[in-house]
């Protein structure tokens, strides 16, 4: 691993080597830089504003932040002084230098790259003594921290060499190594600093360690072969910070001090108690897992944010609590129960949680009922009114179009295919719909009752009784006061705010708390497959996302130690859903794998899980429905309704195999019903090779039956109750990893330039709910689609508002 690291960082040296081998041709009088406001810190360890002066490719990774500096020297105490900025990858600096004359400084830079890092300062000095006088430099940073241990930087100044008395001027030169002696608390430093004309003879030497004896605390010294030595520290205070550096010379004399004090944007490790304040969190809506981001903008929250941000709040001492404004969630059963866990582990810290009810559905309210307070908005009412399953079927409105669908399925509960051949749903479908209900029905009230502490029988009153009035929600217990949100979030005793300052959510998440990483730290890649499946060989899909780059992404990248896949899909295309299958299976050889399962993960979904990995589902989730089901249209009835003639002529007995104006042959019906029993075998050897159980043991439980998550872990289907963050807690162990040395990743990444005004798409879902319910599928083009012709597919979806 040195080696290859050796050969990466090939770049600084070939830089340095340029300057030394050169040095006879770039030999001239050298530019003497005053080092007052500015305080020295290594190249190869620079991570504080200093390093627009130090390195300037270390701005790549340099936290957002601005210091005010000031330098103390013969007896004045504001004698120098300057300020610095530095934003995303970009810094600025002005520094005002007491001389004769006054030398002014203005200085510009950014820096790029991650593992190498490189950047460039021009810096204009507008008035100084001599050569100083409205000189221009130009100068370039690399930094190496390919290795957690190591780390190796290089600064090269004043490339454009201007003249001095008519004579180009040297480049200056600094180059050295640090070295993490014990963890990242301990830190020696070794830096080397010449100019072209000189020898390493004639350079200076200069060796450093800096220590970090508590968090949001740094001692620094170092000293150079001209036994000059600096001490130095920096205190960070919640998100300011202090530091001061002092040089002596050999007698132990005071030189100069300089002092700094300054914030950042973001979090930073702090050495004292820092401000209490409350999260406000407004849900709303689906809360996508993983929803396209825009080039430039507020990056949106995926679902991942909301579940790992809240149990990140849990541990943060500045956090003290959380106030939800509930809007008309649509996120499914199975993401409030991954939301309800983590605020459930937010109240164990003994932090309070406020929930203000504006969507009062029953979605909000089963979250709401986690708080503390419950408060609605005072004329409203309480739509707690239970769950509902529609089945519908579309024979009639076919055979009145003249259109016949001619599907095959395996086995009796793939229900499919029945709203197309049926007049009514089959009672196995009526059944399984009935048990999945019950279930789901079934943990609802009983949470809603545990969380209000009532009597179940006293919960299935009340939603036999929904809509309530808010006075009625309120006596009943269901709910504790009703006013309008500006006053629930005013008034303390309602369950408002606990401390003074109000901080949204989506701004706490994307503040994460800063470290200085040589080298990437370790990753865990969520990979997202939210949607239907679709595509073929070419191209599999899971929804709008190429699913089988992000996993070869995932498989490929070193940094990538383990790979969560988190999978919400009702499944599809039976060939696309194999391709995916096999590429989970190529990367779980290599990689720890983990599954978890949102809101569904069926049939299709259900089978890309067969890979002998770890199996987390909620309880609320709907998975198994391990079957199979195929066919066509017959449009040839509908032809002749609206006059048109078609005729089939054929070289092949199979030829009009696809076609849509003809019927199967009978002998093209038991070739497709040949083809289904055997795909379905198929998937059944799949589950009972990933699973420890027979075949037929399999065949029991599968037969297209769905089953909640809370069953299929009773039949073995998956191997632990459990959401996003349980599933990630067992990939860190899996990795030996902890939350805190290592950072996840969400894949696959979709970025858009600009919003499409004319995506009509939600429009035309929520037309296509309305008219057809939940069976969507009637109207996409992929289940006419020749090439997709063979479903891994659940009959349904189910959506609890």
């Amino acid at each position: 691993m040195l080696q290859g690291w050796k050969r990466k960082t090939s770049v600084i040296w070939w830089c340095i080597s340029i300057v030394l081998t050169t040095g006879t041709v770039w030999a001239g009088p050298a530019v003497d830089i005053p080092g007052e406001v500015f305080y020295y810190r290594p190249v190869a360890a620079v991570w504080d504003q200093s390093a627009i002066w130090n390195n300037p490719a270390a701005l790549a990774g340099l936290m957002p932040g601005s210091a005010i500096i000031f330098t103390s020297r013969d007896d004045r105490l504001f004698r120098d002084w300057g300020m610095v900025g530095t934003w995303k990858f970009f810094g600025a600096a002005y520094r005002k230098i007491e001389s004769d004359p006054q030398t002014r400084e203005y200085i510009f830079g950014g820096g790029f790259g991650k593992k190498l890092k490189m950047g460039a300062t021009y810096r204009y000095f507008k008035d100084g003594p001599g050569y100083l006088d409205n000189r221009h430099l130009w100068t370039i940073g690399v930094l190496s921290q390919y290795n957690k241990r190591f780390s190796l930087g290089a600064r090269l100044e004043n490339l454009n060499r201007g003249r001095i008395n008519g004579e180009r001027s040297e480049v200056r030169l600094v180059y050295g190594i640090g070295g993490r002696i014990y963890r990242d608390i301990v830190t020696a430093t070794f830096d080397v600093d010449m100019t072209s004309g000189e020898s390493h003879r004639q350079a200076d030497f200069r060796t450093g360690v800096e220590v970090r004896p508590r968090r949001g605390l740094f001692l620094f010294a170092d000293f150079d072969n001209h036994s000059q030595f600096n001490f130095g520290f920096r205190i960070n205070l919640s998100r300011e910070y202090v530091s001061h550096y002092h040089n002596f010379d050999r007698n132990f004399k005071g030189q100069q001090s300089t002092t700094a004090i300054g914030n950042v944007r973001g979090r930073q490790s702090s050495l004292v108690t820092v401000k209490k304040k409350s999260l406000v969190i407004n849900l709303d809506g689906d809360l996508p897992e993983n929803p396209e981001i825009p080039l430039w903008g507020k990056e949106p929250l995926k679902f991942y944010d909301f579940v790992s941000g809240i149990n990140q709040a849990a541990s943060d001492v500045e956090v003290t609590d959380i106030f939800l404004n509930i809007g008309y969630l649509r996120c499914g059963l199975a993401k409030v129960e991954e939301l309800a866990s983590a605020l459930r582990h937010f109240r164990s810290r003994g932090k309070k949680v406020t929930a203000y009810l504006g969507g009062p559905t029953n979605l909000g309210y089963l979250l709401a009922s986690e708080a503390d307070r419950v408060i609605m908005p005072p004329v409203s009412e309480l739509a707690l009114v239970g769950l509902r399953a529609e089945l519908k079927t579309y024979k009639g409105l076919l055979d009145k179009l003249g259109v016949e669908a001619e599907l095959e399925r395996v086995a009796e509960y793939k229900s499919m295919p029945e709203m197309f051949v049926m007049e009514q749903p089959s009672e196995e479908f009526r059944d399984q719909t009935n048990r999945i209900l019950d279930g789901l029905f079934e943990q609802f009230v009983t949470t809603i009752a545990q969380n209000r502490f009532l009597p179940v029988d006293s919960v299935k009153t009340l939603i036999d009784n929904a809509p309530l009035t808010v006075d009625v929600a309120c006596e009943a217990g269901l709910i504790d006061e009703h006013m309008y949100l500006d006053q629930a979030r005013k008034k303390p005793e309602a369950g408002g705010f606990v401390s003074g300052k109000q901080t949204r959510f989506d701004d706490y998440v994307q503040e994460t708390e800063w470290r200085d990483w040589w080298g990437e730290p370790p990753q865990l890649a969520v990979v997202v497959a939210d949607g239907s499946i679709t595509g073929n060989t070419a191209q599999a899909r899971i929804g709008d996302r190429d699913i089988i780059s992000a996993l070869r992404q995932a498989a490929k990248d070193s940094d990538i130690k383990g790979v969560l896949l988190r999978i919400n899909s009702s499944g599809g295309a039976a060939l696309a859903s194999d391709i995916i299958w096999h590429e989970i299976a190529r990367l779980a050889e290599n990689k720890p794998l983990v599954i978890s399962m949102g809101n569904s993960a069926a049939s299709g979904g259900y089978y890309i899980t067969t890979v002998q990995s770890p199996i987390y589902a909620d309880r609320a989730t709907i998975t198994g429905s391990i079957g199979v089901f195929a066919g066509k249209i017959n449009l040839s009835d509908l032809y002749d309704k609206i006059g048109i003639h078609s005729e089939l002529h054929v070289r092949g007995e199979n030829a009009g195999y696809y076609d849509f104006s003809h019927p199967y042959t009978p002998q093209q019906r038991e070739k497709l019903r040949d083809h289904l029993r055997l795909l379905y075998n198929h998937f059944v050897d799949r589950v009972a090779e990933s699973r420890p159980m027979e075949a037929d043991s399999v065949d029991i439980l599968g037969r297209g039956r769905t089953w909640t998550g809370a069953e299929a872990l009773a039949n073995g289907l998956v191997d632990h109750v459990g959401g996003l963050n349980d599933a990630l807690d067992h990939l860190r162990r899996e990795c030996g990893l902890t939350a805190e040395e290592s950072v996840t990743v969400v894949l696959p990444r979709k970025t858009y330039l600009f919003e499409n005004p004319f995506d009509f798409s939600e429009l035309f879902d929520k037309i296509i709910n309305t008219v057809l319910g939940t069976n969507e599928m009637i109207l996409s083009s992929e289940f006419f689609d020749e090439t997709e012709y063979i479903f891994y597919r659940m009959p349904y979806n189910i959506e609890i508002k």
